[in-house]
C-alpha cells in the first residue's frame, strides 16, 4: 500500500490489464476463460470478481509479492472453442507505474502501455456459425497427430485468406475471410493452398507422457511479446505477433507437398484426410 501526495491511500496498482480477442471478429471474447500466471505471485482477476476466470476477455494483474519483472501466462478455454495460447512479457516496474505519484511526479505511465491485448484462434469445437466458409481438418505426420500446429491458406493470387491455429490432437478450424485476388463476382468455390507450419526438430525435447499427463500444454509454445513503449505506439498493441499470424519460435514450414483444396463459399469443408506435415 502507499499513498498519493494528498493522503489518498493506493490499495492496488495495476502491473497487467490483459484484453483476449477473438480472431475472427476481433471483439473481446465471450467464451469463459482461465488465465493462470505461471510462477509465484502470478494471479490474475477476471472480470467476474473469481481469480481467473473472466467472460468477457478482460484480466488484471496487479502488483504485489513476487510479482516480479515477467508475467509468463496461459489462457485456455476448457470447451475448446478458443484454441489455448502461453505468453511472455516483461512488466513495468511498481516504481515506474507510480513516478507520476512522486514528489517531485516523474513520467507518467498510461494504463495502455501495461496492456496486453492478444488474439485467439477458433478452436475445434467453435465455429463462426452459418453462412461463413470453413475448412474443419488435422494435421498429422503420417498417422500422428502433429501439435499445436500453425495453418494459412493462400487464394488467388497468393493472397493470405484464412489463417488457423491447431491444437494438441492437431485438429483445426479455419475460416476463409477472403478471395484474394479473384475478380468479382465471386465463384461458388474458392481454391486455396494450406500451408502448416510446426516445430521443428532442434530446440528442447518433447515432454515425455507422464509430463503431458500432468501438464496438456507442457509443449504449448510460449511466445514472446515485447513490452510496450510509453506511451504505447499503435504497433505495440496490434501486431502479427499478438495476432497470432507469426509463427511461434521454433516452428518450421513443412516440406510435404502442399494440399489444394476447393472450397464452397459460405459452407463448411471437412478435409476426410489429415494435412502432412514433415519438418
Amino acid at each position: 500500500m502507499s499513498a498519493l501526495p494528498g493522503g489518498q491511500r493506493v490499495l492496488h496498482r495495476l502491473a497487467l490489464a490483459l484484453e483476449v480477442r477473438d480472431a475472427l471478429t476481433s471483439r473481446p471474447v465471450t467464451t469463459p476463460l482461465v488465465v493462470r500466471g505461471e510462477g509465484v505471485g502470478r494471479r490474475f482477476v477476471g472480470d467476474d470478481g473469481s481469480g481467473s476466470r473472466g467472460s468477457d476477455g478482460r484480466f488484471l494483474l496487479l502488483f504485489g509479492p513476487h510479482i516480479g519483472d515477467l508475467a509468463d501466462l496461459r489462457i485456455t478455454d476448457a470447451a475448446r472453442r478458443l484454441v489455448p495460447r502461453r505468453l511472455r512479457i516483461p512488466l513495468w516496474s511498481q516504481d515506474d507505474a507510480a513516478a507520476d505519484e512522486q514528489v517531485p511526479p516523474g513520467p507518467h505511465l498510461p494504463a495502455l502501455s501495461r496492456t496486453l491485448r492478444v488474439w485467439l484462434a477458433p478452436g475445434s469445437a467453435g465455429g463462426p456459425g452459418p453462412g461463413f466458409t470453413v475448412i474443419r481438418g488435422r494435421v498429422a505426420h503420417g498417422s500422428v497427430p502433429v501439435r499445436w500446429p500453425r495453418i494459412a491458406a493462400l487464394g488467388p493470387g497468393g493472397i493470405v485468406v484464412g489463417r488457423a491455429h491447431g491444437d494438441e490432437r492437431g485438429e483445426f478450424l479455419l475460416p476463409v475471410t477472403g478471395v484474394g485476388t479473384m475478380p468479382p463476382p465471386v465463384l461458388s468455390r474458392i481454391r486455396v493452398d494450406l500451408l502448416v507450419h510446426a516445430r521443428g526438430p532442434g530446440g528442447p525435447p518433447p515432454p515425455t507422457e507422464r509430463e503431458l499427463a500432468l501438464d496438456p500444454l507442457a509443449d504449448l509454445p510460449q511466445e514472446s511479446v515485447p513490452r510496450s513503449s510509453s506511451p504505447p505506439l499503435p504497433a505495440d498493441l496490434d501486431n502479427p505477433l499478438l495476432r497470432g499470424a507469426a509463427p511461434p519460435p521454433g516452428y518450421v514450414p513443412s516440406t510435404a507437398p502442399v494440399s489444394s483444396v476447393d472450397v464452397p463459399v459460405g459452407d463448411l469443408l471437412l478435409l476426410r484426410s489429415p494435412l502432412q506435415f514433415s519438418p
